[in-house]
């Protein structure tokens, strides 16, 4: 079961069911940490964007549909950030291991359009926790790879292999 503790200001800690914290809603940006290689974190990016995009059509149907071309995705950095670019849009933010960080893990932040957050960044971020859970630090074992091969995303898909 997944925890979310409102500290105020639209800013809220993501817990997972031991009470490891695993990632925050600040505003409009959702992210979380916890891979262990910069390809789980890549992978992780295509899962959550695909989360993020389901939960936002749910929310407005006139939402235009995007679908990442996983074949084209690579990192741009932007002056000030580094992200998972697919040529046309940016797909999530890489964070990279740092000092600062609540743990030494890689991370990922996506950011929700104009207009969402509150009640939209919540579902986000649950649908979202969900949907990488597969690529976070305690599945990077061979048996979860495996795992990976197999599993199937909430929408029926197989996961990402980017």
């Amino acid at each position: 079961m997944l925890k979310i503790s409102n500290h105020g200001d639209d800013k809220y800690d993501v817990e997972d069911s031991s009470g490891t914290k695993i990632g925050w809603i600040s505003g409009r940006s959702i992210g979380f940490r916890g891979f262990a290689t910069e390809t789980d974190a890549r992978e992780a990016a295509v899962a959550a964007w695909r989360a993020l995009d389901r939960v936002l059509r749910q929310h407005s149907a006139s939402r235009p549909r995007h679908e990442p071309a996983l074949d084209r995705i690579r990192q741009v950095h932007d002056g000030a950030y580094e992200w998972f670019y697919d040529g046309t849009a940016p797909i999530a933010r890489l964070l990279r291991p740092h000092r600062r960080a609540y743990d030494g893990s890689f991370g990922v932040e996506l950011v929700l359009p104009s207009g969402g957050g509150g009640a939209v960044a919540l579902a986000a971020a649950r649908s979202i926790a969900s949907a990488i859970a597969p690529y976070r630090d305690e599945f990077a074992s061979p048996v979860s790879a495996e795992a990976r091969s197999t599993t199937k995303t909430p929408d029926g898909e197989a996961p990402a292999s980017v």
